[in-house]
Formats: C-alpha cells, structure tokens, sequence
C-alpha cells in the first residue's frame, strides 16, 4: 500500500511557517566548502540562522512530517545543506526512519531540484558520514542521543578517517541544523552537554512537551487545539460504581 500526503493541511502549515517566518534573511550569510588547519574538508550550513526554535505538536497530528517538510524548506529557500536528527532512542530512530522513507517520493515532488539523502549513524561506517561532512547536497542523519554522550563512544574518538580528529568535531564543521526530536528527554546535563558539542548553527526542537525549549516555542498545537480541530480522538473513560 502506498501512502498519500496532504502538502497542504493548514495545522502543519502553521506549524512549517512560524519557523520560516522566525528566519531573517539580512542576517544569513552563505555556507560553503571549509577548510581547517588540520585539513579537515567539510560543507557547512549558512550562517546567521536564529539559534533555537521550539515546535510544540500534538501525538498523532504529524511532527515527524513537519520538522522533514521544515527542513527542505530552508534547504530550497536558504540553502541549508546538513541536518542531524537527534532522538532518545532507537524505536523513535527507525520512526523517523521509516517517515523518512515513505515520504521520498512526496518529497521529490515538492522539491525536484533537492534530491536529499538520508542515513542512520553506525560506528562501522564512518565512510557514510564522512559523506555526510564533505557533500554539497541536502543530507539527513539521524542518531541516538546516547551515541555522543561518553568519552568512550566512536564519534568523540580521533580516528584516521577524519585525519586524527573526532568525528563529532567533524560534524561540528558543518554548523549543523540539529532537529531534537521529544526534547524533554534530552534534558539532563550530559545529554544538553552532548548536543552542544554538535556546534549547531540552529536547533529546532518538537515534541508534544517542550520541556526547558518551553521558552524559546514559536507556534504551539496543544491537546486541546488538536481535539478542537478533530486531528485527534478523544477518550471516554467510564467509572462502574458497584453497589
């Protein structure tokens, strides 16, 4: 069976826009291929983006396909190339995984001049994410939070395919746009430590809880916004009193 999807339903149209809208273009200076002292090559994202921006969604109402339609957008109007997908863990990971998928073809109509790839971190193929550094195309990763919060782990170790330096600091050079995926559990200090090693020129957080991104929302669909909009059910709950 292959899905349909509605590009135009006005909840995450909303939603797409107050991020586009938070974006100021005199502020935006290009990206481009970046060479540092120790050779280390890599395309980086445009500067000037505003730091973070929270999208509160509803469960059910779409999150998934608004922070990836969102994520194009700025590709085809402002020229964003990297994007790392943060997420707590590994069943939210193939989620996004599998939207991603399913919405390649909806995507490549929307978007024909993009041709965006997309890929899942793994600590044996570093290869892929060299790729992901070095290329001028829109390119997605997607990784668990806990792939980057200890010392020991692949990414925060010198290894020769990035010419003795990390692969975070890699990733770093690209002034990544990092999308939090459910950011209220990525709230305890080694993981807000973790996604600030990144080095994101932005962050865009969704969830149906912001937590401590709380502050920094700039379009909100609550429980009761999507129930008024039908986006949702409702769930009746009924109490038998035994006499």
């Amino acid at each position: 069976m292959k899905l349909r999807f509605d590009p135009g339903l006005p909840h995450q149209r909303e939603a797409i826009d107050a991020v586009l809208g938070a974006v100021d273009r005199n502020d935006l200076q290009p990206g481009g291929m970046r060479v540092d002292d120790r050779g280390l090559v890599a395309f980086a994202n445009p500067s000037g983006l505003p730091d973070r921006l929270g999208v509160e969604m509803e469960t059910g109402t779409g999150k998934t396909y608004v922070f990836l339609r969102t994520a194009l957008e700025l590709a085809a109007q402002d020229g964003v190339r990297k994007f790392i997908i943060v997420v707590p863990s590994v069943a939210i990971r193939e989620g996004v995984l599998a939207t991603l998928r399913s919405t390649r073809e909806h995507f490549a109509e929307l978007f024909p001049a993009l041709s965006p790839r997309f890929f899942a971190y793994r600590r044996d193929h570093l290869g892929r994410l060299r790729q992901f550094v070095r290329a001028t195309t829109v390119e997605f990763m997607v990784v668990t939070i806990d792939a980057f919060t200890k010392d020991t782990n692949v990414l925060r170790r010198p290894c020769d395919t990035f010419g003795g330096q990390a692969p975070l600091a890699a990733l770093a050079a690209t002034a990544p746009v990092v999308i939090v995926d459910e950011p209220h559990r990525m709230q305890t200090a080694l993981r807000t430590e973790a996604l600030a090693d990144l080095a994101p020129g932005m962050v865009l957080a969704y969830g149906a809880t912001l937590g401590r991104w709380t502050d920094s929302a700039v379009h909100r669909l609550t429980p009761a916004r999507a129930h008024e909009l039908g986006l949702v059910k409702s769930i009746v709950v009924l109490s038998l009193i035994h006499i």
